[in-house]
């Protein structure tokens, strides 16, 4: 059990681990590709969006086809996405990738909190809920510190290197785990336009206010 939770905080740090540890690296990109600073920024915005859009998609696609096959390819994704930010050239092929890993992302950690939901139940899943929000919380604050040491003993792109490693770390993981949603729902893929409705719904409600 200790060795899924593990993975399941490793699952759910995926997020912050992305976008916080990237923080230190964007003035440098600034200069090195002498871009402006929102230009730039469209990395993380664009981060996020790909990141909403599918948390949205891949919840209904694990209740119908299982949790692992939704999160391998997901992990997979975020890995690729993190060799390609690594090696990326100029700010184009980076937004792109960005935006990949966002969805890669995603799947991460909409599955972390469904597997927990699958396998724990009562007090024991409640825990483990207040354990994984700890280190979500507390991502945030390591990131950017592993973030510049990684650009300070190397380059920024080594950042991307340690963030697909990790991944790397949690696909080993995710393939040792047997399957935790014993029974799928036929209906559940179904879901997924009206989750799209609402999100599209917030979203232009967000602009307007």
């Amino acid at each position: 059990m200790k060795k899924l939770i593990v993975l399941l905080a490793l699952l759910a740090a995926f997020p912050p681990l992305s976008t916080d540890m990237y923080l230190a690296s964007i003035p440098l990109l600034v200069t090195r590709w002498h871009e402006s600073l929102a230009t730039v920024n469209l990395t993380l915005v664009c981060f996020f969006v790909s990141y909403c859009v599918f948390l949205l998609f891949y919840g209904p696609v694990s209740d119908r086809f299982g949790r692992r096959p939704p999160l391998i390819a997901g992990i997979g994704l975020y890995v690729a996405a993190c060799v390609l930010c690594a090696a990326a050239g100029n700010i184009t092929i980076m937004i792109a990738a960005r935006v990949v890993q966002g969805a890669g992302a995603a799947a991460a950690s909409a599955m972390a909190f469904a597997i927990c939901k699958d396998r724990f139940e009562g007090h024991l899943r409640q825990r483990i809920f207040v354990q994984l929000g700890i280190i979500v919380s507390a991502a945030p604050m390591a990131a950017p510190i592993i973030g510049s040491w990684a650009i300070k003993l190397c380059s920024w792109r080594l950042v991307f290197v340690i963030q697909a490693l990790l991944g790397c770390i949690a696909l080993l993981g995710v393939l040792r785990m047997s399957e935790s949603l014993s029974q799928p729902s036929k209906a559940g893929f179904l879901r997924w336009p009206g989750a799209i409705f609402v999100f599209s719904a917030i979203l232009r409600t967000s602009c307007w206010l």
